[in-house]
């Protein structure tokens, strides 16, 4: 789930808010450039950006899980970022990051 609701309104990137059965709301992202979109084959170890947090936050894939893996019915995401975080996300919620390192 994203960490903030801080959404993104810019020219080429849009998110929007959803929200899970028990109400509990999350960002997705709706509009990006195709080239950003996420291969599930290739994701392991690339950078993403996460819908909801900064452009300036940077997280690497761990782990990406299919759809009906155990916690993960309609797939996921496993991440974490530079200071050791690990973060648990819907696909909807990562794209690529417009500016890896």
């Amino acid at each position: 789930m994203s960490l903030r609701l801080r959404s993104t309104n810019r020219k080429k990137f849009k998110t929007a808010k959803k929200k899970l059965s028990d109400s509990i709301p999350y960002l997705v992202w709706k509009k990006f450039p195709k080239k950003y979109k996420l291969d599930p084959d290739n994701a392991v170890g690339k950078q993403i950006w996460v819908a909801g947090t900064s452009q300036k936050d940077y997280w690497k894939v761990r782990k990406y899980h299919k759809e009906g893996s155990p916690k993960f019915p309609e797939g996921g995401i496993t991440a974490f970022n530079e200071r050791g975080e690990v973060i648990r996300i819907f696909y909807e919620e990562a794209i690529l990051h417009p500016k890896p390192d």
